[in-house]
Formats: C-alpha cells, structure tokens, sequence
C-alpha cells in the first residue's frame, strides 16, 4: 500500500480471528490514532485484484443491518464508515442508518430498489 506515514508503531494491537484451519483467517487491527486509520483506509483501494479486502469491524447489530441492507440494495450500493451503515437510493442520494428501524424506514420508501436480481430456470 505504500504508506510512509503507516510503520509497526502505528498499530497498537494485531491479532486473528477464529481458529487455525486450511482457510485464511481475517486480523483485526487496533490503530494507535485515527490519523492512521483514515490513511489505510483511504489507500485500501490499491489492494484491487489482490485478494485482499480491509473491512470496518461492526458490531453485531450494525453488521446485521449491513447485510439486509446489501440483500435488499445490493452490494455496489451499500458500504460502511466511521461505523456508519450508507446507502445510496435514486439519483445518487446516500442515507445514513445504524438501527434495523431506520432501515425498515429505508426499504419502505425504496422498495423497488433490489440489488439481486432473480434467475429464472
């Protein structure tokens, strides 16, 4: 990613999720400051084709809320930040949600807004 601002005193904690399998398994990553954070963030998308995808943690709620958000907008126009779940609806316009409340609102006022899109044999 070549961050020159970003060494190993940036981090302040690093550690694996899950149990040793034959899969990879994703690290979690506590950054000493926000600063830094935001700078990997940012340049994450220098990581396209790679394999490798850097993710927000969310909290279980939150994450529950980001996958029916994603079921019913689809994926390309769902994403978080700052802990914050954002959709984008017609004409580019994004919302912000964290409860499934705000996203029952969301889906009611959109509903024609699938991102899947049905097979049919």
């Amino acid at each position: 990613m070549k961050l020159a601002t970003v060494d190993s005193n940036a981090i302040e904690s690093c550690h694996r999720l899950g149990t040793k399998t034959d899969k990879q398994r994703p690290i979690i990553v506590r950054f000493s400051s926000m600063i830094h954070r935001i700078a990997v963030w940012k340049s994450k998308t220098a990581l396209k084709g790679s394999g490798i995808v850097i993710t927000e943690f969310l909290t279980r709620m939150r994450q529950d809320v980001f996958i029916e958000a994603r079921k019913h907008f689809g994926i390309k126009k769902c994403w978080s930040s700052e802990g914050v779940i954002i959709v984008s609806v017609e004409d580019n316009k994004r919302k912000k949600i964290v409860t499934m409340a705000e996203l029952h609102v969301l889906t009611s006022q959109y509903p024609h807004q699938q991102g899947r899109t049905k097979k049919t044999g």
